[in-house]
């Protein structure tokens, strides 16, 4: 036997989207008598279980397909990929959905008390941190984008716990929240409350048309810099990722799409815009923070926490002159 890759890209799937675990289930309750390996994927944007626009899908086989069952994978093994490939289930997980819970019973420290569970053994563990300086009389937030290095090769983040650290003295009534929201719609309810993501509103087409663009190229800001992934389109607009970038009204905006640059295919941008968020829990709420006070959250054991979501920090500084600096650290498990 010797294990054996079918390569596809986006366009092969419906709508340009792939979820690889319910592809994945769909094969191994199919006819093929070949047993399915693994199912890499390169690229693209990754909301709820599901990959926005791969760049690349590779389906592994213990050994190679039987030309009856390399018909029943993609319909055709000269022509546009269809059967399995075709009509794969391409909504998010269950499983995956279920993962963040807006109501429940709390522990005492705010944390919820559902889903509680050990790092896996095979998750990496891993500890960041970051400085927050709020100026007086100012509420400073940081959102934390859950992606990036804070998950693993498949996605997957288990947080595990936190820290926060008062770096200067704290005036009476100064106040630190940590907080888990949704910016991107991970969710899948903005529409039900009527909310927008993040967009680039008001586009002007130098090259190309906005319907060259495809769900998951990057935009890059020429003048900020500021990299998001998009999200879905509109006559005039684009939708795209918060993910801590803050594009400039009325920069010119270039694409890339698998690593590379799109070539002929940009556009001027009228107004950024932030967008909305929506409060998945609180998992602290300080209303009374002492200076230079140190504050350890270990609920035990961990929870997984989808891709694409954000852990928010609120810092309320309530002296009038001077500024209040707090350290936040993450303890998370990455699989």
């Amino acid at each position: 036997m010797a294990e054996t890759t079918y390569s596809y890209v986006a366009a092969d799937f419906a709508g340009s989207k792939l979820n690889p675990t319910n592809l994945a289930a769909e094969i191994r309750a199919s006819a093929i008598v070949t047993a399915l390996d693994r199912i890499d994927t390169a690229g693209g944007v990754s909301s709820q279980g599901v990959i926005i626009g791969p760049t690349g899908v590779d389906i592994v086989f213990k050994d190679a397909l039987s030309t009856g069952d390399e018909t029943l994978l993609d319909g055709d093994t000269t022509g546009p990929a269809g059967g399995l490939i075709a009509a794969s289930d391409n909504g998010p997980s269950p499983s995956v959905a279920q993962e963040v819970v807006l109501q429940g019973g709390n522990t005492q420290i705010g944390m919820q008390a559902v889903q509680v569970l050990n790092l896996p053994d095979l998750s990496s563990d891993y500890v960041r941190s970051w400085q927050v300086t709020a100026a007086a009389q100012v509420t400073e937030i940081l959102d934390i984008y859950i992606g990036d290095d804070l998950v693993g090769p498949t996605g997957k983040c288990y947080l595990a716990g936190g820290e926060y650290r008062c770096r200067t003295s704290a005036f009476e009534g100064s106040a630190l929240n940590f907080e888990m929201v949704d910016r991107n719609d991970i969710l899948g309810l903005f529409t039900t409350y009527g909310l927008n993501v993040t967009k680039l509103s008001g586009l002007t087409f130098n090259n190309g048309v906005i319907a060259d663009v495809t769900l998951g190229d990057i935009a890059i800001g020429t003048t900020s810099g500021a990299r998001s992934g998009v999200l879905s389109k509109g006559a005039d607009f684009l939708g795209i990722q918060f993910h801590e970038a803050t594009f400039q009204d009325g920069e010119n905006i270039t694409f890339e799409r698998a690593g590379s640059p799109v070539a002929s295919l940009d556009c001027d941008c009228t107004t950024w815009d932030e967008g909305d968020v929506i409060v998945v829990q609180e998992s602290l709420k300080d209303e009374w923070i002492e200076g230079y006070d140190i504050r350890e959250i270990q609920p035990g054991g961990s929870k997984e926490v989808p891709e694409g979501l954000y852990f928010r920090v609120k810092v309320y500084n309530s002296h009038v002159t001077d500024d209040l600096r707090v350290k936040v650290s993450l303890t998370v498990g990455r699989l």
